[in-house]
């Protein structure tokens, strides 16, 4: 295994969404602040037009809307004091309809709709993020549980409480294994990807290579321009990345201002064509940092130091591309800060120890 050091990318990102929604239910209003908008969908998403009528409609006209076997609730308005919105679902008015002693229909066909109408539902705004909607949703009694929750807009939507927990499981789901700020793979993933792409080189000519890369100097940008902006350069930087990184790479963020791309590099006839395979990514990634981004500070955007690790054709250890990767880091960050360390060593695959060379030079990583 080789362990290569390619040195700097990129010079000295801007709006970080901080939506806030509003959740409307029995009248009261109450704000509650959203997070980052990494696969977290609004119900916006999930809405889809509902039926509005006017509190003055009758039972009986009502009941020819809740024919069609697709209509699964109506929004009920009253022009007479707009801020009343109420809901009918089909079971609530399948129930009512039949009565106590099945006489619900004869006693109730010509009364409005006002009679039987939800006066209380839960209604939310259109960028009310799905996952706030279906804990609210969720806390409602027992009976009305499952009722669907109403989407103020300028025509009135619905999304039923089941499409609304179903997407918050998808939600959860990614956010268990991606970075909320940046939506890349988060440790835990990417690390599960090396191991995947580590097997599958087994006795092949392919190998894999991992790239290390640390933005230089981030707390000098959180201290003196504020976090937010040191999250616009981390989100920034993951854009591009991936952008530029190969097909089937994997890409992910394994600390606060570390990430890993790892990839299989495909067999390479002779050493000149794997050096230059090698040396192609290291120049796509640093070319795709090499300008800081619009509308960012000065001094906001920094370099991003990277080192490569590289198996062996037909054998890759995970474990060691790791340790080769974060000493030759530590090596490359003691060098640019004047200390004295030992090179960075090369486990071969016969699993000697051999010193290995990590030249700093901008023609991209070299053996």
């Amino acid at each position: 295994m080789e362990c290569l050091v390619s040195g700097q990318i990129g010079r000295d990102s801007a709006d970080v969404d901080s939506s806030q929604i509003a959740l409307y239910s029995a009248g009261t209003r109450g704000a509650l602040r959203g997070f980052p908008a990494v696969a977290s969908p609004t119900v916006r998403t999930l809405a889809h037009p509902v039926e509005a009528v006017d509190v003055t409609m009758t039972v009986a006209r009502l009941e020819q809307l809740f024919r069609p076997a697709d209509v699964a609730s109506v929004v009920v308005l009253d022009h007479d004091d707009p801020g009343a919105v109420g809901l009918i679902t089909r079971d609530r008015f399948m129930a009512v309809m039949s009565g106590r002693l099945g006489y619900g229909r004869a006693m109730l066909s010509r009364k409005t709709v006002a009679e039987i109408t939800d006066w209380q539902p839960l209604v939310v705004e259109p960028d009310a993020l799905v996952s706030e909607a279906a804990i609210v949703a969720m806390s409602r009694a027992t009976e009305r549980r499952y009722d669907d929750v109403l989407v103020r807009a300028h025509i009135w939507a619905v999304v039923p409480t089941s499409d609304l927990v179903r997407s918050l499981s998808t939600v959860l789901a990614v956010r268990s294994l991606h970075d909320a700020l940046t939506g890349l793979a988060n440790r835990d993933l990417v690390l599960r990807r090396l191991r995947q792409h580590c097997a599958a080189v087994t006795d092949t000519p392919e190998r894999v290579a991992l790239v290390l890369m640390d933005v230089d100097d981030l707390a000098s940008v959180n201290d003196r321009h504020g976090v937010e902006t040191g999250d616009l350069l981390l989100a920034a930087i993951a854009t591009r990345l991936t952008r530029a990184a190969p097909p089937l790479a994997d890409l992910g963020r394994i600390s606060g201002d570390e990430f890993v791309l790892v990839v299989r590099l495909p067999a390479a006839p002779g050493p000149d064509d794997a050096r230059r395979a090698r040396a192609d990514l290291g120049a796509r990634l640093r070319a795709c940092l090499s300008e800081p981004e619009p509308g960012m500070p000065d001094g906001g955007w920094r370099t991003v130091s990277t080192v490569m690790s590289l198996s062996e054709p037909g054998f890759a250890d995970p474990d060691a591309l790791l340790r080769e990767a974060f000493a030759s880091m530590r090596a490359r960050k003691a060098l640019v800060a004047g200390r004295e360390v030992p090179e960075p060593r090369v486990a071969r695959l016969i699993g000697a120890d051999v010193p290995g060379r990590w030249p700093m030079d901008d023609a991209g990583p070299q053996s």
